[in-house]
């Protein structure tokens, strides 16, 4: 904590750098790291400029930006404008990975899966399931959740990204469901997944949360206010991820070589009344 204190002290020097952020705010995840960027760059006096697309329009040839920025911060939709952006005489930080000159700050996929069966568990859920999608993301959320179950590891589905219109995930996901012992916990690998979970669970017949817990992965508030039963979810420490890759531009832009990043370890579960069995139980106890 001492060295990231002084090095936010060093880095304060630099007052009034110009630094453009390339994310677009289209979700919930790009809107808390952009949060965590705004806030490191108030505490380093930069002088920020929000430019989502910047990369695309530079990998299709239109010019940079007026007065070229010491900085870029960017969640790149393709390797294409990555790469535009990394040539530009600047430095940047792209936090998609598809241009990795050094280690970048990531969130503990894994960590957010253990902490989703342990939640789940303490819920009372006597079996354990996990839904997710072909994605680096899913794949260290489900491998945690795995390890934490253990054997009370009941079935494991993964869609692709056709499964997931409605008509074509309903047909993955019902006869999956159908197999399942019950009560049964499932962890979504993200809050979407685990709003078309629960809509599928709901239009079937299926008891949330007594018979079927759901959890997801984002804490993102509106998919939990659109489910039939608000979603608890893993809240993933996105905005300390903003932070810290803004400090890493911080140390670019000052010429120090960056510093490494530890991993952000998800310790938070956003309760809703999807996963809440046993309190549904002590509640059904009571009115007895």
């Amino acid at each position: 904590m001492a060295e990231a204190d002084s090095a936010l002290v060093g880095m304060a020097a630099a007052a009034g750098r110009r630094v453009v952020v390339d994310i677009h705010p289209h979700g919930h995840l790009q809107q808390e790291l952009l949060a965590g960027i705004a806030a490191a760059a108030r505490e380093q006096g930069w002088d920020l400029s929000f430019l989502p697309g910047l990369g695309q329009e530079v990998a299709a040839g239109q010019p940079g930006p007026e007065g070229p920025p010491e900085g870029i911060v960017a969640l790149s939709a393709s390797a294409a404008a990555a790469t535009a952006l990394a040539g530009l005489p600047c430095s940047v930080v792209e936090l998609g990975g598809w241009v990795a000159r050094w280690p970048l700050p990531e969130v503990d996929e894994e960590a957010a899966g253990r902490l989703a069966a342990l939640h789940l568990q303490e819920r009372g859920y006597p079996r354990l399931a996990f839904l997710g999608e072909d994605a680096a993301a899913d794949a260290g959320r489900g491998r945690g959740f795995a390890a934490a179950a253990r054997a009370a590891l009941a079935g494991e589905l993964r869609l692709a990204a056709a499964d997931l219109v409605r008509s074509r995930g309903d047909e993955r996901i019902i006869p999956w469901l159908t197999r399942l012992p019950l009560p049964c916990g499932i962890l979504a690998s993200s809050d979407r997944l685990a709003l078309a979970l629960a809509a599928v669970a709901y239009r079937h017949g299926l008891q949330l949360p007594e018979e079927l817990g759901i959890i997801g992965a984002g804490g993102d508030p509106l998919l939990s206010s659109l489910s039939p039963v608000p979603l608890s979810s893993v809240r993933l420490p996105l905005r300390e991820q903003g932070q810290q890759a803004a400090r890493l531009l911080g140390e670019l832009m000052a010429g120090r070589p960056p510093s490494a990043c530890s991993p952000l370890i998800p310790t938070e579960v956003v309760a809703q009344r999807s996963s809440d069995r046993r309190e549904h139980a002590d509640a059904l106890v009571a009115a007895a």
